[in-house]
């Protein structure tokens, strides 16, 4: 029985990480506008659009 656990639970997480891997790969990568962080000087940073 314990042979047959350590497999089991090593195909279930590798598929599952090959289903997680599949699924989010067609998602878009940004759904909204987003803004980042600049830095212009010492302790000092806007925001710009992205």
């Amino acid at each position: 029985m314990k042979k047959f656990i350590l497999p089991a639970i090593l195909v279930s997480l590798g598929s599952g990480a090959a289903f997680a891997g599949n699924a989010n790969s067609g998602k878009a990568k940004a759904l909204t506008a987003g803004y980042r962080i600049v830095s212009v000087g010492p302790n000092e940073t806007v925001c710009v659009n992205a």
